[in-house]
């Protein structure tokens, strides 16, 4: 097996892109909901509700061209706040995960890509 020469970070939209995964979101949202019901005292909102007032705004976070390193999990913390859900760190952290694996498993090698590499 041959040495590692390089390696390349792709933090998405450069090598990889995506289709929002709408449907498989809300599935995760879905599932978190009792979870979150129980964190909030209250029944959670529907998951289409979590999305527009989550995630989707989390979209123009990412689509940002500032450059500076930010912390994912304050942003994703924050945008919870604002949504009027205050969750524990770890709840947070579970949803995260969750996304991130939609995300993973969703990524495509962008067509112009490969000539570049």
């Amino acid at each position: 097996m041959p040495g590692v020469e390089a390696v390349l970070f792709d933090y998405g939209r450069t090598l990889v892109t995506f289709e929002y995964p709408k449907g498989r979101l809300l599935e995760v949202i879905e599932r978190f909901r009792p979870a979150i019901s129980e964190a909030i005292g209250v029944p959670a909102p529907q998951a289409e509700k979590i999305m527009e007032d989550v995630l989707l705004p989390l979209e123009a976070v990412i689509d940002s061209p500032d450059e500076d390193e930010v912390s994912y999990v304050d942003v994703y913390s924050g945008a919870w706040s604002r949504a009027g859900m205050e969750l524990p760190g770890a709840l947070l952290y579970e949803i995260l995960d969750a996304e991130q694996q939609v995300w993973d498993d969703v990524a495509q090698v962008d067509a112009d890509a490969p000539p570049v590499l």
